[in-house]
């Protein structure tokens, strides 16, 4: 759990620096843990820009389909959405 929250609160830090353009992308291909908090991070993410989520694991993408989360973000079945 600690892991988590260390790894929420880098995403957040590094969201709230953000001056980029319009898209940013994650390369979830690593995401084997989504919880709560992690799942309500990209739903805000993805109102304050376009986020494209590539190659997530079989893990989050299940909990993407089970909270029906993956039908409001961006899903990219390969890490393309990095490039």
């Amino acid at each position: 759990m600690a892991t988590t929250r260390w790894m929420l609160a880098a995403v957040r830090l590094r969201l709230s620096s953000w001056t980029g353009g319009s898209v940013a992308a994650l390369d979830a291909f690593g995401v084997t843990f989504a919880d709560s908090s992690f799942l309500h991070l990209l739903l805000n993410t993805r109102h304050r820009t376009d986020l494209r989520t590539a190659a997530p694991a079989a893990q989050l993408r299940r909990v993407l389909e089970l909270t029906g989360a993956g039908t409001v973000l961006d899903i990219w079945p390969t890490d393309d959405a990095v490039t």
